[in-house]
């Protein structure tokens, strides 16, 4: 852990720039995530109809969408981080999850300062699956816990999936 930080001061700005190029292949994996959620969607609707002609339940739905958006998506990146910075993922993998929950707290202060005076803030994009959600302070905050505990795990677990040797953690 000493070495995750020693390499995130020792070259900041590589590391942000590097976080930064990793947001936006996060988005593109979020696209791809959603052209996959509606053709898996398609498929068990289709079957749910076909073969006990019911609908699909709402939890199943729900379960999948969380299950590609939070879980299949981090696993995704941290093998493309692991890929792009051999044995160097761990601070590249702090500092993204660092920024993620840094602009969740800045979005849950701002909806509470903003409600403080009056105003009502609801943001969500949805892009199929719900990439942010931004409805009130515990759902600002709420996301920003999720990238402060699982999204690290999950990503860092995907860097040692694309690696044959724990090296993605040696830093």
């Amino acid at each position: 852990m000493v070495q995750t930080f020693r390499r995130i001061f020792e070259a900041p700005s590589a590391t942000a720039s590097f976080a930064l190029r990793a947001v936006a292949a996060e988005w593109g994996l979020m696209l791809a995530a959603c052209v996959a959620y509606v053709l898996a969607l398609w498929v068990a609707v289709s079957f749910a109809t076909v073969s006990f002609h019911s609908k699909l339940p709402d939890s199943a739905v729900s379960s999948l969408s969380w299950c590609i958006s939070n879980v299949a998506v981090p696993l995704a990146l941290g093998m493309w981080i692991a890929r792009r910075d051999p044995g160097r993922s761990a601070p590249a993998i702090l500092t993204l999850s660092a920024i993620h929950a840094g602009i969740d707290v800045l979005a849950a202060l701002a909806i509470a300062a903003l409600g403080a005076i009056g105003l009502r803030v609801h943001l969500d994009i949805i892009l199929v699956l719900r990439v942010i959600d931004w409805a009130s302070v515990s759902s600002a905050l709420h996301s920003a816990a999720m990238y402060a505990t699982l999204y690290p795990a999950l990503l860092l677990a995907g860097a040692l999936f694309s690696r044959p040797t724990s090296a993605a953690l040696r830093t």
